[in-house]
């Protein structure tokens, strides 16, 4: 069992590294280090970032890909009590401004794989990090072949961090940290409006803590990982590194996503577990070595970020395992603002055409008609541990409903809870198509449409119409390499098998391939937008 998640980040990763400090910690492209090597560099970094001035309360903006580096400052901040500020590694600068100006951020933590990194005059520190320092020969001159960005005047070498401080004795940790704010993670928000999310530390290890027993049936010190969830992401954040970080697995950090990689490093590091997006694992579908007589090792795969077809779900596992019987893609539903799903499927609860069951300590409802539900459908809401403490200098009271059993937060997902406690996500409230009256779910209708031979992925969205007043329902198709473009009888043929007539789409257009945005979904308002 873990030590109690009301410590703080850095004290809770710490644990058992008198027993584990030669478990092999992080595997980063042809090099690897051990716990005990890793915990001495983040010792050295958070001494030296404290002779720079970071004390608890000081914002700190990471903009780093997945690199043992990134691993290093977050945990070398919070254990100064400081606040990490998570970034995507590709934000431009001028995004990057306004996120340090809103945040009250003055040190950057950035790298080489910054193109335009030479323009940054906003930070009164910049770290600087060369991404490929912890990387094999072999790796690091590929990597430096493709990354040649100019470091900026006056900033500070990263590699530098990692030695010893000598100037000055190392700095104590901060007590009472738990409650205290650890992360700045950025969410589209519950009203689906950017908004950033405070996590506290005692919610960022709540996670781990309580699922420690719930996959208890697997051993999980030295237990290998694929992380390729970026680190400004929750469920990178929590569910990826934290996770093994506190249970002492081993990472196999991925610094960008290929397939063709994941694959190679699946096989070569005998990787059990691994969290991606419903994209991801369609792009290692389509790689001919993966398979389970290539993957012997591979056990359990868990989706964040996303909802997954079913299909995927099926098609997976057949893949892995051709006689059946065996189910390895598990899907989890969550939010950023619960930092990563609470609720998920899994050996003990595994219905494959939901989303999942709560995990242990959390809970799910739906406010339906003015009452907040243990089943029905309405809007989901939902209980946990790992629940933020609220959004930076924004109100909150609009996400948070209130019972005798606690607070709440809306979702702004529509869902379905049946009698056994299984949830459903039937998609955004504000995705709703309102079509002549009545209600046409997205999802459902997209569905249908991958049924449809030759269709390999489906988007549907609500375009409005002047004419009549309402919205009209528009299907994006991409079609499987090889396949002919179905006629739209066709097409509505096969939605009027699972559809009522209002909820066939009127308009079919096909594209090489759908909009995402940073996190690889579908990018709905991009689609929207297009004439």
């Amino acid at each position: 069992m873990s030590i109690s998640p009301e410590t703080g980040f850095y004290e809770y990763a710490r644990q058992g590294l008198d027993r584990t400090g030669d478990k092999p910690a992080i595997w980063f492209y042809g090099k690897s280090m051990t716990y005990r090597e890793l915990f001495d560099r983040i010792d050295n970094v958070a001494d030296h970032l404290y002779r720079l001035g970071v004390r608890k309360g000081t914002v700190v903006t990471i903009h780093l890909p997945n690199c043992p580096q990134a691993v290093m400052a977050i945990y070398a901040v919070a254990k100064l009590g400081g606040i990490c500020s998570m970034d995507h590694a590709l934000t431009p600068p001028a995004r990057l401004r306004e996120n340090m100006e809103r945040c009250a951020s003055r040190t950057l933590i950035t790298g080489d794989h910054f193109a335009e990194c030479g323009e940054v005059d906003f930070a009164d520190r910049i770290l600087y990090v060369r991404v490929g320092a912890h990387m094999g020969l072999l790796y690091q001159a590929g990597y430096q072949l493709k990354n040649r960005s100019r470091r900026p005047a006056g900033a500070i070498s990263f590699e530098s961090l990692e030695g010893p401080c000598t100037q000055r004795a190392a700095c104590p940790p901060p007590r009472s940290l738990a409650q205290a704010c650890a992360f700045y993670l950025q969410s589209t928000g519950t009203s689906g409006t950017p908004k950033t999310v405070m996590l506290s530390h005692a919610a960022a290890n709540a996670w781990q803590y309580d699922v420690d027993d719930y996959y208890a049936h697997v051993p999980q010190t030295g237990r290998p990982m694929l992380c390729v969830l970026p680190l400004f992401h929750g469920a990178g954040l929590v569910l990826d590194m934290h996770h093994c970080v506190a249970g002492k697995m081993q990472q196999v950090l991925m610094a960008k996503f290929s397939a063709a990689e994941a694959v190679r490093l699946l096989r070569k590091h005998r990787v059990e577990v691994m969290t991606g997006i419903p994209a991801m694992y369609e792009k290692l579908l389509a790689q001919p070595k993966f398979s389970g007589r290539t993957l012997p090792a591979l056990r359990e795969c868990f989706v964040s970020g996303d909802t997954v077809p079913l299909d995927l779900k099926l098609r997976f596992d057949a893949r892995l395992d051709p006689a059946g019987g065996r189910h390895f893609l598990y899907e989890g539903y969550g939010m950023t603002e619960t930092v990563t799903a609470i609720v998920s499927i899994g050996q003990a609860h595994d219905r494959r055409e939901s989303s999942g069951y709560p995990l242990p300590n959390c809970r799910a409802a739906v406010w339906q008609d003015g009452k907040i539900l243990p089943a029905g459908e309405g809007e989901l809401l939902l209980q946990a541990n790992t629940m933020m403490m609220g959004y930076l200098d924004q109100s909150d009271e609009d996400c948070f409903l209130a019972d005798e059993s606690g607070r709440w937060l809306r979702s702004g997902d529509l869902g379905r809870i049946d009698e056994d406690g299984f949830v459903y996500c039937l998609g955004r409230l504000k995705d709703i198509i309102i079509h002549n009256g009545y209600n046409v779910l997205p999802a459902q209708v997209e569905h249908a449409l991958r049924s449809a031979p030759g269709v390999q992925e489906a988007c549907v969205v609500g375009i409005w119409d002047p004419d009549r007043s309402t919205q009209k329902i528009r299907a994006y198709l991409v079609l499987k390499a090889g396949a002919e473009r179905p006629r739209e009888a066709e097409l509505r043929n096969c939605c009027a098998k699972y559809l009522p007539r209002y909820a066939i789409p009127g308009e079919f257009r096909f594209l090489r391939e759908l909009p995402r945005n940073r996190m690889a979904k579908i990018d709905r308002r991009a689609l929207e937008a297009l004439p």
